[in-house]
C-alpha cells in the first residue's frame, strides 16, 4: 500500500505533466490531514475511506449555584490559622440539629411502620435557613415507599427547628440525607 506521501507526489508529478485534475492533486493532501485511509478501488481511481475513530465525550455531575447571598463564603486557611472554617462550622451545627432531631423524625417513620411493616426508603432532606437560622423551605427528596404523610411530618418537625444563622447574613442550604429501615425504628435510634 503506498503512503499519502507517495500518493501525493505522485499525483503532484502528474498534474505538472498535466495528465491528471487538480482533485488527483488534492485527494492526498485530504488523506494527510483528515487521517484516512486510501484503498485503491478496482478502476484505479483513489478513493478513501474514513477510520471509525472510537470518540470520548466527557459528562459532567450535576452543579448546584448558589446565589451569592446563600453561598457560604469560602475561606483559604494557612496552616497556622487559629480561625475555625466557617463552612465546616455551618456543617457541624447543621449536624447537631438533626441530632436533635433524630426522636421526632423516627416517630414520623414509626407511624407507617404500623401500617406498612416493611416500609423503608432513603430521602434527602434539603433545608433552606434564612437570616435568622430559622427554615424559609424545606424540601424531600425520595421515599415514594414511605408515603405523603411521612414526608409531611418530617417536613413539619425540620420547618419547626431552630438552625445557627448563617455568619455573614444571607441564607443557607443544608442537604441531609436520610435511610429510614424498619429495625431501626425497634431500637430508639
Amino acid at each position: 500500500m503506498r503512503t499519502p506521501f507517495e500518493l501525493l507526489r505522485r499525483s503532484w508529478s502528474t498534474l505538472r505533466h498535466g495528465g491528471a485534475s487538480i482533485v488527483m492533486l488534492l485527494a492526498p493532501i485530504v488523506l494527510l490531514l483528515g487521517g484516512c485511509r486510501p484503498s485503491l478501488a478496482g478502476s484505479g481511481a483513489l478513493t478513501t475511506r474514513a477510520e471509525r475513530v472510537p470518540s470520548l465525550t466527557t459528562t459532567r455531575a450535576a452543579e448546584v449555584t448558589l446565589s451569592r447571598s446563600e453561598a457560604l463564603p469560602v475561606v483559604r486557611r494557612s496552616r497556622h490559622s487559629s480561625e475555625p472554617d466557617p463552612r465546616e462550622q455551618a456543617e457541624r451545627a447543621a449536624a447537631e440539629v438533626f441530632r436533635s432531631m433524630h426522636a421526632d423524625v423516627l416517630a414520623c417513620y414509626t407511624k407507617r411502620l404500623a401500617t406498612h411493616p416493611k416500609a423503608h426508603a432513603a430521602i434527602t432532606v434539603e433545608v433552606l435557613v434564612g437570616q435568622d437560622g430559622r427554615p424559609r423551605d424545606v424540601a424531600t427528596t425520595g421515599g415514594a415507599l414511605l408515603g405523603s404523610a411521612v414526608l409531611s411530618c418530617v417536613t413539619r418537625k425540620v420547618m419547626r427547628s431552630a438552625f445557627t444563622p448563617p455568619r455573614d447574613g444571607g441564607s443557607s442550604r443544608v442537604r441531609v440525607p436520610f435511610a429510614f429501615h424498619p429495625d431501626a425504628a425497634d431500637d430508639g435510634g
